[in-house]
């Protein structure tokens, strides 16, 4: 579906390496569809995102070979209000072997399942068309992978990040395709709100009863890094870090189960965070979406916006290494990654009010933040802010 906001005229040229239908849509004057963008880039794997049910389960997935991932399925079963073997449980087991498959029972909301696998994320593709293939189950609307988070400083963090993998000469090493942006699961803002206000409590809980071992964990956004590459759900990773010492910490993990249920609804709450497919058309409209481009891997930049705004959505994130700008317009380059972005953002966000972008100021130097700037413009009708205090002005 399109933006319901009014249409806006764009610049009737052409531009290099530009396809036919891209041309056809500016000269019309008249914003790309998601599935349009997706199909003009190849990413067949999202062409149906935009068909969205409000009934379509929440896929929790977590891996017997991650420390971090069995902590964190273990305090959702012992905490987050009751689950029960799914009926489709046995035939999970036999699409994977050793795996099992929970049902949240509650008499709410949209299902919520989580599934056990006995394996890892890396060989987590299309795990969303597997799952929909199980007697009675449907397309996730998202699917949230819990996971470790791993780093050489050894913080103590919890993380959230899309996935994907922007650059398209680079081997995909950790699942997914190489040049692919999945859509990014829209609950992303929702959960770092969630998961900031969770670790402050505990943190002021330790210290007014004067624990001797503080809430040291730090929530961040991540910019989107690797696999896997899903068909059609719209995922995240949801982490604890970033050493061994922290992966099996049952504070981090009860945590995210507290985090998880105020977001999903689990037990006997009600769902802080509906899923974009439970939102009316009118709350779709009056959304912004805001992609992150430049900086650091730690995206601090979308936590203030996220933290800022209730009505403000996070799409793909991009570190700076994600962009090469020393390619030539017929190979990969800084624009295809920035295209794959943009694509996979535009189609988890369908009828999405606003879209728009921000670059740090520092990020890439003046001439490169005018190319992004142009692109964005002419390619995809987004504009670009340099700044936090740039993009306020844009959402007023």
């Amino acid at each position: 579906s399109t933006s319901s906001r009014p249409r806006r005229a764009v610049p009737r040229r052409a531009v290099p390496g530009q396809s036919r239908t891209a041309r056809r849509m500016l000269a019309t004057s008249r914003r790309p569809t998601s599935v349009a963008w997706c199909r003009m880039l190849g990413l067949a794997h999202c062409s149906a995102v935009a068909a969205t049910a409000a009934t379509r389960p929440t896929l929790l997935v977590s891996f017997a070979t991650d420390k971090a991932s069995v902590t964190m399925a273990r305090a959702l079963l012992s905490s987050a209000g009751s689950w029960a073997l799914a009926d489709a449980h046995a035939e999970a087991g036999a699409a994977r072997a050793g795996s099992a498959l929970w049902r949240a029972v509650r008499d709410h909301g949209p299902p919520v399942y989580l599934w056990q696998l006995d394996d890892s994320p890396v060989h987590a593709d299309h795990l969303d068309a597997e799952f929909a293939a199980l007697d009675g189950c449907e397309l996730p609307a998202e699917v949230l992978f819990l996971s470790r988070h791993v780093s050489i400083a050894g913080t103590a963090s919890l993380c959230v990040h899309p996935v994907g993998n922007p650059r398209a000469e680079l081997p995909a090493d950790f699942g997914g395709r190489a040049g692919v942006c999945v859509p990014p699961a829209p609950r992303l803002a929702a959960l770092y709100r969630l998961l900031c206000e969770e670790a402050k409590v505990e943190a002021l809980a330790r210290k007014a009863s004067g624990s001797a071992e503080p809430f040291d964990f730090e929530p961040s956004f991540e910019a989107t890094h690797h696999g896997p590459l899903l068909e059609q759900s719209p995922c995240a990773f949801l982490e604890i870090g970033s050493d061994e010492s922290r992966w099996g910490r049952d504070d981090a993990g009860q945590l995210w189960a507290r985090v998880l249920s105020r977001a999903l609804g689990l037990g006997e709450r009600a769902a802080e965070a509906p899923s974009w497919s439970e939102l009316s058309d009118e709350q779709r409209a009056a959304a912004t979406v805001v992609l992150v481009l430049g900086g650091g891997h730690y995206m601090s930049a979308a936590g203030d916006l996220a933290r800022g705004s209730r009505s403000v959505y996070i799409g793909h994130m991009l570190a700076s290494y994600s962009f090469d700008f020393r390619g030539d317009t017929d190979g990969p380059s800084w624009r295809s990654a920035l295209d794959s972005a943009v694509a996979g953002t535009c189609a988890a966000y369908p009828g999405a009010g606003r879209i728009r972008a921000l670059t740090a100021k520092k990020a890439f130097g003046a001439e490169k933040t005018s190319l992004l700037a142009s692109h964005l413009e002419l390619q995809h009708g987004i504009q670009l802010a340099a700044s936090k205090a740039e993009m306020l002005k844009l959402l007023q």
